[in-house]
């Protein structure tokens, strides 16, 4: 006799719990490059920098970030710098760009770009 046969409430459970899965795997598999949301975390550092939006959307576009990366962690990366001024993201629990503050200039490294200096007084890169 197989486990659950005689019992439908058994059955539709297991079914329901399969279903359940697939749909998180799936949604899984469709968030981000590599298959999984990018997060920040802030480290402290002497200077802090309150970038506005627009400046924020420059700097995580320069280090290759997607639209739909900079709509995801744009806001934590701003507080990072605002409050902290340091920043590491990571993606897949690897490390993919770091942000910190030095007096006006933003300085990033990023594994798809490399490091870029951003000054928050005239938007200009180096």
């Amino acid at each position: 006799m197989r486990y659950g046969a005689g019992r439908p409430g058994v059955r539709l459970m297991m079914l329901v719990g399969m279903a359940v899965l697939a749909v998180q795997l799936a949604g899984c598999a469709s968030l981000g490059r590599g298959g999984s949301r990018p997060r920040v975390e802030a480290f402290p550092n002497r200077y802090v920098a309150a970038l506005e939006a627009g400046q924020v959307v420059q700097v995580l576009r320069r280090a290759e970030f997607s639209e739909r990366e900079i709509l995801e962690i744009g806001l934590d990366l701003r507080n990072a710098l605002a409050v902290s001024g340091g920043a590491r993201v990571f993606r897949n629990n690897r490390t993919v760009a770091i942000f910190v503050v030095h007096a006006d200039y933003v300085h990033g490294a990023s594994w798809e770009r490399g490091s870029f200096i951003y000054s928050t007084l005239t938007g200009e890169f180096r």
